[in-house]
Formats: C-alpha cells, sequence, structure tokens
C-alpha cells in the first residue's frame, strides 16, 4: 500500500505493518485504537485513521456488533483507544441528549483488573467538576457491559485544529480567529479576536487550570497531548480521556515495565522505568510540548529512530520555537522552554505556574520565568558532550584549557560584544528613514503604505534583538548591562508597536522600573494603533536613561519631533561620552525634520 509521494521509506513500511496490525485486530474481535497505532508519529495520524476504516472494510471475519444499553442508542462509533471504544449515542430518557459513550471492549471486561481499572478512570473524571474538564454523565454496568457517558463535544480537536493551521498557513501562526471559528462550525462572534498564538496561548492556560485541578484531586493525567484537548463550538477547550490517569503516587508503568502514555510528549522522568514517583510537572512537560506542537506546527523532538528521539528529549535538545519562527515573542519562547525542561526542578512547579506567566504575557507584564543563562548553557553542552569532556579532563589538561578560556576570554569577548552592538544599531539606522518618517506622518491618508513599511522595518528590528542577545550575555554584571538592556528591550516594544501585537517581543521589567515614561507611551501608542502625538509636558522631570528610551523609540517609530526632543532635553547630542547610536539616529532626524520642515 503506497501513499503520497512525500511519505519516507520508513513510513511506508511503518503504514504496512500498521494496517496488517489493524487488520488482525479487526479479525480477532478487537478494537482498533489509532492512537496505539501510531506510536507517536504524529504526522501520520490521518493516513493510520484512514487504514484503520480500510481495515474494518476488508477483514476477513465477523466485525464486532455495536453494544446494546438500555436508554443510549447507539449512531456511530468516533473513536477508540487502549481503554476503549468511544460512541456517538443518544440518552433517551433525558430528552435524547447526545453523549459520548465510552465502552470497555469485551475481550477487556473479562479481566477483573481491566474492569477495575475503566471504573477507576469513570469515577476520577466524575470527581473532577471543571469548566475545561469533560463531564461525566452516567456509569453503567450491565449485562456484561460496561461504559460510561460523558458530555458530547460538538467541535474538534486540538489536533485538528493544528493541522487546519498548518495547512492554511504553513505555520499558523497568521491564522486569524475568523478561519478557526469557521473551522468550528461557531459564529465569529463567540471567539475573542486573536491570531492563532494567541488563541494557542488561550487554550493551554484554560488547560493549566484544568490540570490544577486534576492535581488538586491527587491525580495526573499522564497522556496530555493536542488529541486528548477538544475544542467546543465556542472555542471552549476541554481536558479529555483520563484512561491513564493515577494517584499521584503511582508509577508511569505497568507491572510488566511496560510504558503507557505517547512518548512524543511524555517527560523525560516519564520515560525512564528507574524514574520512581511522577508529580504535577510530568503532565505541564506534556503541556509544554502541546503548545510548541500548536504554536510552531511540529513536535519538537525529531529523529531516525526511536532511540535518538528518546536521547533528543533526555537532552532537551529542541529547537527554540524562535529560530522556527522568529515573530514569536521572546517572553513566549522562554515559557515554552521553561515547561518543556527536561530537569523537573527547573520546570514549573505547578499547572497554575505555568498559566500565570501565560496569562502575564498575554497581560503584557512581566513574566517570572527566565531564560537559560550562559552557564547552565554550558552546563547542557557539557551533559551532551561527556564523553569529549571526559575524555579532555582525563588527559591532564583541565588547568591549560582554564587558562586558555580566560586568555580568550579576556581578548575575544569585548571585541565579540562590540561585533553585536554595531550590528544591532546598523540593523535600527534604516537607510529609507525619511521615506518611512514620510509614511509615518501620512498615515491617516495611506493606512495601507504605513501599515507594510512598518511590518518591514519591524522584521529588520527583529534581527537586532538577536545580536542585543548575544552582546548582553558577554555583559553581564558590568556597568554596560543595564543601559544596552533597555536599549534592547525599547527596541522590542517598538516591534510591537510596528506590528500592532498584543505579544511584546520583549520582557517590561528593566522598562517598567528604569523607563517608564518610555512604556506608558509604546502602550498608549499601541492602543491607538500606532505613534500618536506626545506633549512636551509630558517629557518634564523624566530622568536621562527614560529620555533616552523615549527617543529611542520614537526614533525606531519614525516620530523625528518626539526623537529630537527627548534627546536634545536629555542632552545626549552634547554628552561627553559620545553615544554612536544617538549621535547617528540625530543626524538622520536633524535632515528629515529639515527636508520635511516638521514642526516639534
Amino acid at each position: 500500500m503506497r501513499f503520497a509521494d512525500d511519505l519516507t521509506d520508513p513510513d511506508h513500511r511503518f503504514l504496512d505493518e500498521a494496517f496488517e496490525r489493524a487488520v488482525e485486530r479487526v479479525e480477532d474481535g478487537l478494537s482498533v485504537s489509532t492512537s496505539d497505532l501510531l506510536d507517536g508519529r504524529e504526522h501520520l495520524r490521518d493516513r493510520v485513521e484512514e487504514l484503520v476504516r480500510l481495515a474494518r472494510q476488508v477483514a476477513v471475519g465477523p466485525v464486532p456488533a455495536l453494544p446494546k444499553l438500555n436508554d443510549y442508542t447507539i449512531l456511530s462509533e468516533i473513536g477508540s483507544g487502549g481503554m476503549g471504544t468511544v460512541y456517538l449515542a443518544r440518552q433517551e430518557r433525558l430528552a435524547g441528549r447526545p453523549v459520548a459513550l465510552k465502552v470497555l471492549p469485551p475481550s477487556a471486561a473479562l479481566s477483573s483488573r481491566a474492569r477495575e481499572r475503566f471504573a477507576a478512570e469513570a469515577h476520577a473524571i466524575a470527581r473532577l467538576q471543571h469548566p475545561n474538564i469533560v463531564a461525566v454523565h452516567d456509569v453503567v454496568q450491565t449485562g456484561g457491559v460496561y461504559a460510561y457517558a460523558m458530555e458530547w463535544v460538538d467541535g474538534k480537536s486540538l489536533s485538528q485544529l493544528i493541522d487546519f493551521c498548518n495547512g492554511r498557513a504553513g505555520g499558523g501562526h497568521r491564522v486569524p480567529v475568523d478561519d478557526i471559528a469557521t473551522f468550528l462550525g461557531a459564529p465569529q462572534d463567540n471567539l475573542p479576536a486573536a491570531t492563532w498564538p494567541i488563541f494557542a496561548c488561550r487554550v493551554a492556560i484554560a488547560i493549566a487550570r484544568a490540570l490544577a485541578q486534576v492535581h488538586e484531586a491527587g491525580f495526573l493525567h499522564r497522556d496530555v497531548k493536542p488529541s486528548n484537548i477538544l475544542i467546543r463550538r465556542d472555542g471552549t477547550p476541554l481536558l479529555s480521556d483520563f484512561g491513564l490517569a493515577r494517584e499521584a503516587d503511582t508509577t508511569a508503568y505497568t507491572q510488566t515495565g511496560h510504558f503507557v502514555g505517547t512518548p512524543a510528549y511524555a517527560a523525560p522522568e516519564q520515560l525512564r522505568a528507574e524514574s520512581g514517583v511522577l508529580d504535577d510537572r510530568t503532565d505541564v512537560y506534556a503541556l509544554g510540548v502541546t503548545l510548541y506542537h500548536a504554536l510552531t506546527q511540529r513536535i519538537p523532538f525529531g529523529g531516525r529512530h526511536a532511540a535518538d528521539i528518546l536521547r533528543r528529549i533526555e537532552a532537551g535538545l529542541a529547537d527554540p520555537i524562535r529560530k522556527i519562527n522568529p515573530a514569536f515573542p521572546r517572553d513566549l519562547q522562554t515559557i515554552v522552554a521553561a515547561a518543556m525542561d527536561p530537569d523537573p526542578s527547573r520546570r514549573y512547579a505547578s499547572a497554575d505556574a505555568l498559566a500565570d506567566d501565560l496569562e502575564r504575557l498575554l497581560n503584557l507584564q512581566p513574566i517570572h520565568a527566565r531564560p537559560v543563562g550562559w552557564i547552565m548553557r554550558t552546563v547542557k553542552l557539557a551533559r551532551r558532550n561527556r564523553r569529549i569532556l571526559a575524555g579532555a579532563l582525563a588527559g591532564g589538561g583541565s588547568a591549560l584549557l582554564l587558562a586558555m578560556l580566560l586568555g580568550v576570554y579576556l581578548m575575544w569577548v569585548p571585541s565579540w560584544v562590540k561585533r553585536h552592538v554595531d550590528g544591532a544599531r546598523l540593523e535600527l539606522l534604516n537607510p529609507r528613514y525619511a521615506e518611512l518618517v514620510h509614511s509615518q506622518t501620512n498615515k491617516v491618508s495611506e493606512p495601507e503604505s504605513w501599515r507594510s513599511s512598518a511590518e518591514g522595518v519591524a522584521q529588520r528590528y527583529d534581527r537586532a534583538l538577536d545580536d542585543y542577545d548575544d552582546a548582553l550575555l558577554g555583559l553581564t554584571g558590568r556597568s554596560a548591562y543595564l543601559p544596552l538592556r533597555l536599549e534592547r528591550d525599547t527596541v522590542g516594544l517598538c516591534i510591537s508597536v510596528l506590528t500592532g501585537n498584543a505579544l511584546p517581543p520583549t520582557n517590561t521589567s528593566y522598562l517598567s522600573r528604569h523607563t517608564p515614561t518610555a512604556l506608558r507611551i509604546a502602550r498608549q501608542w499601541l492602543a491607538n494603533g500606532g505613534p500618536d502625538t506626545v506633549a512636551d509636558a509630558e517629557l518634564n522631570d523624566v530622568g536621562v536613561l527614560d529620555l533616552r528610551s523615549v527617543g529611542l523609540l520614537a526614533y525606531l517609530c519614525f516620530d523625528s519631533s518626539l526623537c529630537e526632543r527627548a534627546w536634545v532635553r536629555a542632552g545626549l547630542d552634547l554628552a561627553p561620552v559620545p553615544d554612536p547610536l544617538v549621535d547617528a539616529a540625530l543626524g538622520q532626524t536633524h535632515l528629515v525634520l529639515r527636508h520635511y520642515s516638521i514642526d516639534g
């Protein structure tokens, strides 16, 4: 059996084997689980589902009959898993309301342990009363059939939404909310205005709050992934499929030592048989991977073989989300990385802590998580290259190596910092500055021209942020760190203003302490859809650092008048120590002001 040419030979072989296993299970009268057949290969989900449907058509032998339960009329099968098959059914005694009926397979019902586990799942969900958890309506045990009726979710799974957004935008981040509403079959007014990343963050917040309720009840979900997150037509996310839920004092393995869960989303400690007791942070990790997948449209850990994938999970070798899409805010990258840290002690301590930071991000507030510093990066590098490091140390050259590194640091780091600072500032000193100022000045009459030019310049500024970050690594602890950090964060604010993005690519904690005026002006401009008038009175009693940030913000947003007023007021054009960025930018603004005769 061959599918589209975009599949690799291993994919084709895997699909052939999955089809044979599906046919065998159907012929044996057993349910077929798409998730079990996938074995973590989420990119093949659609094709495996197609194979399961085909297996039911071509299998020789009796196809299992639909179960019969009093008060329920089963309409169709909508999915299957390792612990049962889910049917769309009608509950007759309650006005024929639709329900999702999960039924334990007859073969599994013969096992007392399976029946106990199935009943435990039903009672676990029934105990969890939360607006973002699928509700259990009824538990049924009659005529040898074991089942429970859940809320019927008229909508899509997050996995289906991810696939839709990937197909719509080749990455999903620009898909607007009206497209999402159309896919869900809901009126657009039912969903708050958002783009795909904001919608994905809101889903993650809701599921994190639901997980916090799960953990408070003494359970772990242990299988958080996009296909287990359902989205109602009104956009409400729901956590579902508690087939692997266990009390928090149990391990992730059965008595025979087999892993239960989905490896692609499982935390390193969940994948290790010797890991012992798991805790809330295991589910936090899985939600972090789920958010990564939703944002980037790809699973973070890939590889040719299962052993390679497991090694990458263990080492935390996932590409940062900004490497995949530089438009993502740095704070969002920090949050995802903290949730997915392979070391539980560096992960968010609870699902609520993850939700809190995501809400701070959406509300333009400083987040609590911090990006990994250069020391931790060095430790991670050493862990990934243990053999090389051990050989170097065993050779007795550690002292010499340290001396060499110190010498290189003292000689190379200053020039390295200067190179990156210069690179960042060259990106900011745009040769088209006069044209862009003209576009900004006339944005009322030429809104599309202004918006297109602003978004294009924002990409240059985003590249500058990367250079600033590299330079700041070499300045940690030095007096030059703060002004350069404020310069970098001001550039991040400008990107938010130019793109109209509610997720600023900067942490505002430094700005709120040292440059509150610049931060206030940026928020005002963001709310107004672009730069607006700032009166001279607003610049009274403002410190030099704050005025420098105001001037830089104005310069980068093409408000030459405010730029000159702020910097001249701060005396930066007469400073005893020249500021290359200010000098060059002021030269541009003077020429532009003279050419266009813009009044201050």
